[in-house]
């Protein structure tokens, strides 16, 4: 067999296409060969005299195609190839002719800069006002937008970048600036905002609306809290007023509630006010020209109630502090509150006895389960609050003898001789009558002279107390002190 030491032909018709900023396509025409083409080799330089070569393109195998991809490139830089067939003998033909192409630049992706340079940030404007930017970019910028409170104004394309503004169409009022700028990659760059206060001469003859929908709510004891909705203005509301009364018909006004100027805001605290009292608030708007709304509707409110701290009044009626007792003792209390007494509880030697929620307030005592010798009784006056009050006294269990023992009463019945056509008579030996309400308020008090009997008409400085219970202190000519309930019925 004969050696194969034909060489293939040399590839033809090279094309580079499809470039990007790091890679393009090759494609060529197939070598032929007296055999067999068996594949092709690469060479990519950076110049056409392929003295050096790209990293990874130094006679580098492609196999047996007509086209490969060349990665790996840098953007923006021409690059040379070429190839050459080899057969399975190992014989290589002569290199194709070179092709050359420049690899794609770097996309942009570097955004403008912008910046306002006139007016000034915090300025003063009116009428005409020339609004200037600058703006750069890397590549280059191709418009500048100019905003106003966020509304496109104007466009500009070349430098000086720059829009003339008529204040005269904006508001009185702070205003904000803006300028965009874009490159021909669609990249945009803002400059910061830039506020001005546009100052154009007005006649404002037109009075806000009144406010709407007053509202008076968290109440406490001292303040309550106003809102309402905002009043509308041709120019702008700059506040509102406020009266505070306690009537309807605000004929007086409370103190530093008169006219009362509160900014531009839509509520409110009233403070200092009296505890438990209705009050009456109305508005008006005004705006910067001083022209002033209707009064709103008023609104009305109630301030809370104080809280209760105060202590109920606890008093034992019988028996007597220091008293001797024995048997059965009836021990008698009044109570008097702000608010009322919901309940008193007995306390003997420090111990509950007894509980009442209503007058009259009398617990009886079996002194004879007691020891002989001192002993402490107390009554406790609650109101709903929880608030409470107390009195105590202490007794002197003495042993029975069948006689009225020293500084205790005598029998009830040798003092009373009720009579509903003249009142009730206390008998010959009571020598003074005390009658008290159950909230232990004395009603009536009287001495007696020379024997006479004592009589009570159920009256209070000439006048018929209310119908109810009533307690009666009744005291001997010994000293002694007697209770008794007394009802009265109109």
């Amino acid at each position: 067999m004969l050696a194969d030491t034909a060489l293939p032909s040399a590839p033809s018709s090279l094309a580079l296409s499809n470039p990007a900023a790091s890679s393009f396509n090759l494609a060529w025409s197939a070598s032929t060969d007296n055999v067999g083409v068996a594949g092709y080799r690469l060479d990519v330089s950076l110049n056409s005299a392929f003295s050096s070569f790209v990293t990874g393109y130094s006679n580098k195998d492609l196999g047996n195609v007509t086209s490969a991809s060349i990665t790996g490139l840098s953007a923006g830089t021409v690059y040379y190839a070429r190839l050459r067939a080899y057969d399975a003998a190992g014989n290589v033909s002569a290199n194709s002719a070179a092709v050359s192409a420049a690899t794609l630049a770097a996309p942009d992706t570097t955004a403008p800069t912008a910046s306002i340079t006139a007016p000034a940030a915090g300025a003063a404007v009116s009428g005409a006002v020339s609004v200037s930017a600058t703006a750069t970019d890397s590549v280059g910028v191709t418009k500048v937008e100019f905003y106003i409170d966020g509304n496109l104004k104007a466009t500009d394309t070349s430098s000086p970048y720059s829009y003339s503004l008529d204040t005269t169409q904006l508001a009185n009022g702070s205003h904000a600036l803006l300028a965009k700028a874009y490159d021909a990659a669609g990249n945009v760059g803002q400059s910061a905002q830039v506020s001005v206060t546009v100052a154009n001469a007005v006649t404002d003859a037109t009075a806000p609306s009144a406010p709407a929908n007053p509202a008076l709510g968290n109440p406490t004891v001292s303040s309550l809290n106003l809102a309402w909705s905002a009043s509308t203005d041709n120019v702008g509301v700059a506040g509102y007023r406020l009266d505070v009364s306690l009537n309807s018909a605000f004929s007086s006004l409370v103190t530093g509630y008169n006219n009362k100027d509160l900014g531009n805001v839509t509520s409110a605290s009233i403070t200092g006010l009296s505890a438990n009292t209705a009050y009456y608030a109305r508005l008006r708007a005004y705006d910067a020209a001083g022209n002033t709304s209707a009064n709103s509707a008023a609104a009305s409110a109630r301030t809370t109630v104080l809280p209760d701290i105060l202590a109920p009044t606890a008093a034992i009626i019988s028996p007597a502090n220091g008293a001797n007792v024995s048997g059965t003792v009836v021990v008698s209390a009044a109570a008097s509150d702000n608010t009322g007494v919901v309940k008193i509880e007995f306390y003997i030697d420090g111990l509950l006895k007894s509980t009442l929620t209503s007058a009259p307030y009398a617990y009886s005592l079996d002194a004879s389960v007691l020891a002989l010798g001192s002993h402490a009784i107390m009554v406790k006056a609650y109101d709903a609050a929880g608030n409470s009050g107390t009195q105590s006294i202490t007794v002197n269990v003495v042993k029975p003898s069948g006689k009225t023992p020293p500084g205790q009463a005598k029998s009830r019945k040798s003092f009373l001789s009720p009579s509903s056509a003249t009142g009730i008579t206390f008998g010959t030996e009571a020598i003074k009558v005390e009658i008290f309400n159950m909230r232990g308020k004395k009603v009536f008090e009287a001495t007696g002279t020379n024997g006479a009997p004592i009589t009570w008409t159920g009256k209070e400085s000439g006048k018929m107390v209310e119908s109810g219970a009533y307690m009666a202190r009744i005291t001997d000519s010994s000293g002694a002190k007697q209770h008794q309930t007394i009802v009265v019925v109109k």
